[in-house]
């Protein structure tokens, strides 16, 4: 495959740039590398802004920058802040009279009948990675990164290897991939110990660790003259405390009505397979996109999950506007000790080992559609948005007895997204 010239800086003030990145790379990589004029750095800039109905807001600046070196080897850097706030579901569930909760930092507050019990919140996070490639052999190429994320009460550090091997004159490419992360929690309050009462919230230990391993075998495959398609194997583990220490679960009478709250509990273990197949399909002028997403893991939840996108050039009379949309279906199983409540008399006569009322774990059927517009391109770069709705619809697990009947035990989650990006060559 021929490469491309790199492009030339576009004029003094992309030039200026270009040589303060220099400086970096040279302070970064040595004295060599800052006599180096570089061409060609490209940034990525897009800002995420996140909204669920009555919940969580996010607004999240990502940028990216990546340097080529010589020897066809680049450097990419990766920042971004998340600012966090609104309010979270606590694991409750919903009753036909107000109750009274104590939030993790031991304030009170009060939730009305008929609502799902929330409690509010704030948080940022940083995260930050580095990656490096370079080629090994005219077939062989190699990434390597580093990355961590710190937030309030939680950190995380990882490792990433990634190797890509193109065979049959590059119409084949194998890949394998290895990453790591090691992760602290820190929560407000001490580690609670799981199934005690969340309204005395006995603390255990200071903090808790947890430590992800994933591996991920690729084939990408040159079908035809218009067909690229794409076969993804992913195998993970999880070890550690999985425990979310700020939910919690309601234990209720034979009428429905909660009479006991206690914290979740969660296995210190689990494994994760996905498979994942995409399809990119040439109609000439426009492109189609159809993945494919299957899931399962040990904790006993499976999904499926099926995307289509249509790339598409209007013609309107201004070259290089693009229109990307998209439509994606999911659907999950529960896990195997998700309840949205439990009969207190059968949890205390047989307390289970495991038990979570969060309904990410609940099974769920969701909807989303996306559409991308990229702007034509300009001297200073190229703009894009994407606006995204997304609906989530639970499914009761144990059914509603009692006064849960007169409510919505699981509401229904809608969220917006929009996101405004920016990118350009130097």
């Amino acid at each position: 495959m021929q490469l491309r010239p790199l492009p030339r800086p576009r004029g003094a003030r992309a030039g200026h740039v270009a040589g303060l990145l220099a400086l970096a790379v040279g302070n970064l990589l040595g004295r060599e590398a800052a006599a180096l004029e570089l061409h060609g750095v490209s940034i990525d800039q897009a800002t995420l802004f996140y909204q669920e109905q009555g919940r969580i807001g996010v607004v999240e600046p990502v940028v990216t920058v990546r340097l080529p070196l010589p020897g066809e080897q680049a450097l990419s850097l990766h920042y971004g802040f998340d600012a966090m706030s609104g309010a979270s579901p606590n694991g409750a569930t919903p009753t036909v009279t107000s109750h009274t909760y104590t939030s993790p930092s031991g304030n009170s507050y009060t939730v009305s009948r008929g609502e799902l019990p929330v409690h509010a919140f704030r948080d940022i996070r940083n995260a930050g990675s580095v990656d490096y490639e370079r080629p090994l052999s005219r077939r062989l190429k190699l990434n390597t990164g580093l990355n961590a994320s710190f937030e309030t009460d939680y950190r995380s550090l990882g490792a990433s290897l990634s190797l890509a091997l193109e065979l049959n004159q590059k119409l084949t490419t194998l890949s394998l991939g290895l990453s790591t992360s090691a992760d602290r929690l820190r929560p407000q309050g001490g580690v609670p110990v799981p199934l005690s009462d969340y309204m005395l919230r006995v603390p255990g230990a200071d903090g808790a660790n947890k430590r992800i391993e994933d591996v991920l075998l690729g084939l990408t495959q040159v079908m035809g003259r218009g067909w690229l398609t794409q076969l993804n194997l992913g195998l993970g583990r999880d070890q550690g405390d999985m425990t979310d220490p700020y939910k919690g679960v309601s234990l209720v009478d034979a009428q429905g009505e909660p009479t006991r709250w206690v914290f979740e509990s969660r296995p210190d273990a689990r494994t994760r397979a996905t498979l994942f197949w995409g399809n990119a399909v040439h109609l000439g002028r426009d492109v189609i996109h159809a993945d494919w997403r299957v899931y399962h893991d040990s904790w006993g939840v499976r999904a499926n999950t099926v995307s289509l996108q249509y790339w598409l050039k209007p013609e309107l009379g201004l070259p290089g506007l693009r229109a990307r949309p998209e439509l994606r279906f999911s659907s999950q199983s529960r896990a195997d000790f998700y309840a949205h409540s439990v009969m207190r008399s059968a949890y205390e006569a047989a307390p289970p080992a495991h038990l979570s009322a969060d309904s990410r774990l609940a099974a769920m059927q969701s909807w989303a559609f996306s559409l991308r517009v990229d702007l034509p391109e300009t001297d200073w770069g190229q703009l894009w948005l994407k606006p995204m709705y997304l609906r989530q619809h639970f499914s009761l697990s144990p059914g509603a007895v009692g006064v849960q009947q007169q409510v919505d035990l699981v509401p229904d989650l809608k969220v917006w997204m929009v996101t405004l990006g920016f990118r350009t060559t130097l």
